[in-house]
């Protein structure tokens, strides 16, 4: 579906013998983590409490960035949406 994330070495997390144990207490794919974790994906509301059960943060802090990456999202979209549109001189 996403490929195997681990072939790209501009991400900074990869598969290792650890992100498949922590994946398997997170009760996912250790793609799915390693794109979580490279920022390939978000974090959804039942994946923070788990996160936050490994002693990666609180669920709280993981949903603050959620909600603060998907309003900036929002707003550099809206922006693209409002500029005007230039006639191009010849």
């Amino acid at each position: 579906m996403f490929g195997e994330p681990s072939t790209s070495s501009s991400w900074p997390f990869r598969r290792t013998a650890g992100s498949a144990r922590i994946a398997a207490r997170l009760g996912c794919e250790r793609g799915t983590l390693l794109w979580l974790l490279n920022g390939k994906a978000g974090v959804l509301a039942n994946t923070a409490p788990a996160l936050e059960d490994i002693g990666w943060g609180t669920a709280e802090h993981w949903m603050r960035m959620q909600a603060s990456y998907e309003l900036a999202q929002a707003r550099r979209d809206r922006t693209a949406a409002e500029r005007p549109v230039r006639a191009l001189h010849a």
